[in-house]
């Protein structure tokens, strides 16, 4: 399998004088180009246009992410859920406030649990495929919105945090490597670059859906938790029909599955060839 290139990638020897001396004697050195080199960011991405797809279809899983670990963060201030979860008493105004440990708890064992997912995510990855690294953080984040709905005091809002934390780094392994992987490479470093407007996007629907709460219905600060569920859902049907990595075959030494993918993410493609790799 060592011999599996990209499939827009050519073989060919051509003469290359990489010095005075090599010019002297008329070197001929053995390179590799593509056969799409000439193309523009543009022309790259409408003949290109069904690996972009899958590439953003991916960064989407980004905006839940934002969305999804910056609300429990946001929400602390929520009246509501200070109600649920404040237990600081002010003898001479009454109000109540969470305890500053606490809170430094759950930001604290969600950074561990970053940690451990970025870690995770690598041996997920590696061992049975990129897919199944999405999967993974799906299960975790649905794991952690149903931990946060139920959550009733301190202990089993860390037990949400640690969850979140968890899939966020799933996900920032599991995206990345899949966009660098599928994207094509004219393309490849703008496509990345998706991931930071992606997760300010998703921050920036949590800012609206805070103050949407705090102005209808500040006290139930449930709503917002519920509303997670719109982006997870949203990302479960566009997972389905991301297909596997080929380099993740390429990797394994099996060029059917990896050639069969291939075919898939650049099909009807003019002068992209599969059956040359």
């Amino acid at each position: 399998m060592a011999h599996l290139q990209r499939a827009d990638s050519i073989k060919k020897d051509e003469e290359i004088y990489t010095s005075s001396g090599e010019a002297d004697k008329g070197a001929v050195v053995e390179t590799h180009d593509t056969a799409f080199a000439g193309l523009t960011k543009m022309q790259a991405m409408r003949k290109f246009w069904r690996p972009c797809l899958f590439c953003l279809i991916t960064a989407f899983g980004v905006v839940m992410d934002g969305y999804q670990t910056s609300l429990p963060g946001s929400v602390l201030a929520n009246a509501g859920f200070i109600k649920q979860f404040g237990t600081v008493h002010d003898p001479k105004t009454g109000k109540v406030s969470v305890k500053a440990q606490y809170i430094s708890m759950w930001s604290g064992l969600a950074y561990l649990c970053q940690y451990i997912g970025n870690w995770a995510g690598g041996f997920i990855s590696d061992r049975w495929g990129r897919l199944y690294t999405l999967w993974a953080l799906t299960i975790v984040f649905t794991g952690g919105i149903i931990t946060e709905i139920v959550a009733r005091n301190y202990k089993d809002w860390l037990a949400a945090k640690m969850l979140m934390g968890l899939g966020q780094c799933l996900l920032q392994q599991g995206v990345l490597t899949y966009i660098s992987e599928v994207a094509p490479t004219q393309l490849r470093g703008a496509l990345m670059s998706t991931y930071g407007w992606a997760y300010a996007l998703g921050q920036l629907f949590v800012a609206i859906a805070l103050n949407t709460l705090n102005t209808t219905k500040p006290d139930n600060y449930l709503n917002a938790i519920y509303s997670e569920f719109v982006f997870l859902g949203l990302w479960i049907i566009s997972l389905i029909f991301l297909p596997e990595t080929p380099w993740f075959y390429a990797r394994k030494e099996d060029e059917l599955k990896a050639k069969k993918v291939l075919s898939r993410i650049y099909k009807n493609v003019d002068g992209y060839d599969i059956g040359i790799i």
